[in-house]
């Protein structure tokens, strides 16, 4: 950085640096305030310096250094090449540290939303060259005093104004176009302030060692520009936030009456509607109403069918049972069933209580025994009882239910009971009965 030739430069006056704010009227609103930025800045920093950040050695070593601890240790490196720049110097440290590192990271995040700017603004060399300046600044206050301590006063208000700007630019409907300004007004003035340091080493280092001496001791006791151009940015910054206060209150007046406005619109909604919404939930009702009833009808329809058709089934059920009885009673009487002769028509007395027991034990078993004979063979001489046996053994299979049918033939004058062709279809006819 000792070898930079010598341009011819202007001084900023006491006024102060340029106050252009003008910028691209196609960009967005947030490239608008950060490219019309650089490309004024870096303009201004050219013409005074003669120094092109795009061209600078340190634009190239700064290439490939992402992160901001590579940058600083690249500042270091160049301050060294400077015999008044001593390693150890703490306030090196807090400077690094606590005031530049902090402004280094937020131009790092910065570096790509200055890259989207491209399309808009093709001569912006994007965020790193503003490190061009930092570096050349570090190295022209560097081992004076006053100048050193202005510049430690200086990063300290650098850092929170880039991360207001940084915070800022994340969303375009922050930027004001008082505040816009003021912005530009800002950065255009860090760049003036590093002119300022270049010139200073420019006019101090560039002549004999006598000279230079005699002249850097004028220059340090008389000359304020460091300590004004720190007063600006503090006057510029207490601006910006008058500016941001002033839009606030803007914004706030605005959307006060927005609210108003939409207040009031929605109390004459309120007021035309409530009516008619009056009608709409009276008519709703109203069909709920009809609805209700029409469902009510609907299931006592529904019930109503539901009994028909069980009744409906019922008789026809009754219909099938009563044509089923009357075929059942066409084929009984078909069989020609002899009544008189069944066992309920029997009038006359079965075995007395204690008498024939073991016959009647003997017919008991054998009805209940599966593998017995079909028949039960029961004879005997006339009056010897064969009647009274059948009657209670019938009797007894009658309580028991297993009595399938029976027939008691007669050698009386009844002619019915004589006759053995009755005796089947009387059985018959009973079993059927029984089924």
């Amino acid at each position: 950085m000792a070898s930079l030739p010598a341009p011819n430069i202007s001084v900023p006056d006491s006024s102060g640096p340029s106050t252009d704010v003008s910028s691209a009227s196609e960009a967005p609103v947030s490239a608008n305030v950060l490219a019309s930025l650089w490309t004024k800045a870096l303009e201004n920093y050219k013409n005074k310096t003669g120094m092109d950040p795009l061209t600078h050695p340190l634009t190239k070593d700064l290439a490939d250094r992402k992160s901001e601890d590579e940058i600083l240790q690249l500042f270091e490196t160049k301050m060294q090449e400077f015999e008044s720049f001593r390693a150890s110097d703490s306030r090196w440290g807090k400077l690094r540290n606590v005031y530049l590192k902090p402004a280094v990271e937020v131009i790092l995040s910065l570096n790509d939303a200055l890259a989207e700017t491209a399309s808009y603004f093709p001569i912006v060399p994007g965020g790193k060259a503003i490190f061009v300046a930092f570096g050349a600044l570090l190295s022209a206050t560097k081992g004076v005093t006053k100048r050193y301590d202005a510049l430690i006063n200086l990063f300290e208000e650098i850092p929170f104004f880039l991360d207001s700007v940084r915070v800022r630019n994340s969303n375009p409907l922050s930027w004001g176009v008082l505040s816009q300004k003021i912005v530009i007004l800002i950065f255009a003035h860090l760049l003036d302030v590093f002119a300022l340091a270049l010139k200073l080493m420019r006019t101090v280092f560039g002549a004999n060692v006598l000279q230079r001496a005699v002249h850097l001791g004028q220059t340090l006791t008389g000359n304020t520009d460091m300590q004004d151009a720190l007063k600006r940015l503090n006057r510029l910054t207490n601006l910006e936030i008058r500016a941001m206060a002033a839009e606030l209150r803007l914004d706030a007046a605005e959307n006060r009456e927005m609210v108003k406005t939409l207040s009031s619109d929605l109390a004459a909604m309120n007021h035309s509607y409530s009516g008619y919404f009056a009608d709409i939930v009276a008519k709703l009702q109203c069909e709920h109403d009809k609805a209700a009833e029409e469902r009510v009808q609907a299931d006592e329809a529904r019930r109503e069918a539901a009994a028909a058709r069980i009744r409906s089934q019922q008789e026809f059920g009754q219909i099938r049972d009563t044509q089923a009885q009357a075929a059942s009673d066409a084929a009984l009487d078909r069989l020609e069933r002899l009544d008189k002769a069944e066992l309920s028509a029997q009038d006359r007395s079965k075995c007395l209580p204690g008498t024939r027991v073991s016959v009647l034990a003997d017919l008991s078993n054998w009805s209940r025994d599966p593998g017995a004979p079909r028949t039960y063979w029961l004879n005997g001489m006339a009056g010897t009882g064969k009647s009274a046996i059948a009657r209670s053994f019938g009797q007894t299979l009658q309580k028991a239910g297993l009595l399938g049918g029976s027939f008691f033939c007669s050698r009386e004058s009844d002619a019915e009971l004589k006759d053995t062709k009755r005796i089947i279809p009387t059985l018959a006819a009973a079993l059927a009965v029984r089924d």
